[in-house]
């Protein structure tokens, strides 16, 4: 009986294992692209590499509404079997936004696990500052904890308007709901 159920078990996992080495990974990002045009939001990808775990997207472009955004220079997307991390590096923004944000980001981190589905969590890593927080998949909730240097608050004020202050200087929380 308990040599039936470990066999089972691991034929289980050997074709949970298969379903994620041979998934097709590039139609991943092409059913991206489709999901995200209704948003008015595209990519361009100058080169799309698929391997056994991974997907990676070099030298991105982002446009909204056939304007130029910014420019993301390596996405990399890992797949095993129990969790997914998401990382994007070099994200370089259009001056029309750096008026808000900061222009230059570093890394964006995202990672969701199957052991908490509602959840994805987010870490950010920019000049001057750091993000990370959670997304809340059932709720639909944002939350990052922001934490910036003086520059950027002076650089940044209308933006820090819609953040909360928290107890700690420099330190701000921003909530969305979609």
């Amino acid at each position: 009986m308990l040599k039936t159920l470990l066999k089972y078990t691991v034929y289980f996992v050997f074709f949970i294992f298969m379903i994620v080495v041979l998934l097709p990974k590039n139609n991943i990002y092409f059913l991206l692209q489709k999901e995200i045009k209704q948003y008015s939001v595209e990519l361009i990808t100058k080169d799309v590499v698929s391997s056994y775990f991974t997907l990676a997207l070099k030298d991105t472009n982002i446009k909204y509404e056939n304007i130029d955004v910014g420019q993301v220079s390596n996405v990399e997307v890992t797949t095993y079997l129990l969790s997914t991390k998401v990382d994007v590096d070099t994200i370089k923004l259009d001056s029309m936004v750096s008026k808000f944000i900061p222009s230059d980001i570093d890394k964006v981190s995202l990672e969701h696990s199957i052991m908490n589905p509602n959840e994805v969590n987010i870490q950010i890593d920019f000049k001057d500052g750091l993000a990370f927080g959670s997304v809340d998949l059932l709720q639909r909730v944002v939350k990052l904890n922001i934490t910036i240097s003086k520059k950027l608050q002076s650089q940044f004020r209308q933006t820090i308007r819609v953040l909360k202050k928290t107890k700690t200087k420099g330190n701000y929380t921003y909530e969305y709901k979609f």
